[in-house]
């Protein structure tokens, strides 16, 4: 008798790295549940509810559906927005919207799932930060603070996720070959700029019970290199 759907909840499943995150995930044998403003193109395994990350009792909500489902293991805070800004053009609307998703859009999900989840359980959290939050660039300076946040938050929360036996793991990619970030760099997308594939292969990878099983808290940086095929 097989027991209760394993649930993956990934944020931002309706397109670029979050749809490939998603389907991935789905081939590893979870249940993935979609949490984004928006639902994107039905794929088989996914349920998407529409929510918005930044609203407490919206996730929360969501959370609750998707326990219903089954067994809560997985998070993927995936979704974010990265808007060109620079010190001149910085705006307290534009600190907003990129800090309120980023950021708060990574803090609900967790508080929701550390307090949803059966802590029987062994779970698993993995936040997207990105290379940016390690080394600023001038064009994107609120997108890479937003970064370096999310990357100590990912260090922060890891004790105490810890004792409810969850691991935690940033992930900081380099460019992501998206169709958004295509077309934010006018087309010419670094060598070093990996599939949105790739980057869920490695989100897996760091998913897997016994996979890294004495690190928790640390952000990885993944950078396309000349031995990937």
């Amino acid at each position: 008798m097989s027991g209760p759907n394993r649930i993956a909840v990934v944020t931002g499943s309706s397109s670029g790295l979050g749809r490939a995150l998603a389907a991935r995930f789905v081939a590893g044998g979870y249940l993935v549940v979609g949490l984004d403003i928006r639902t994107g193109e039905p794929l088989d395994g996914l349920t998407e509810i529409a929510a918005d990350i930044t609203d407490a009792s919206a996730v929360r909500v969501a959370f609750e559906q998707a326990a219903m489902l089954g067994e809560l293991e997985l998070l993927v805070n995936a979704a974010g927005v990265y808007p060109r800004s620079t010190l001149a053009s910085s705006s307290v609307e534009a600190y907003r919207r990129i800090f309120d998703v980023n950021v708060l859009g990574t803090v609900l999900p967790t508080q929701a799932f550390a307090d949803i989840r059966d802590r029987e359980g062994r779970g698993c959290v993995i936040n997207v930060a990105s290379v940016d939050g390690l080394n600023p660039t001038p064009k994107s300076v609120l997108y890479s603070a937003s970064k370096a946040a999310v990357i100590s938050l990912t260090r922060g929360i890891a004790d105490e996720l810890a004792a409810q036996n969850v691991r935690i793991f940033g992930v900081a990619p380099d460019y992501i070959a998206t169709e958004t970030v295509i077309e934010l760099v006018g087309g010419k997308v670094p060598d070093s700029a990996a599939t949105p594939e790739q980057v869920a292969e490695t989100c897996w990878d760091l998913s897997r019970t016994g996979s890294f099983a004495l690190v928790t808290g640390e952000t990885l940086v993944l950078r396309k290199n000349a031995l990937d095929s």
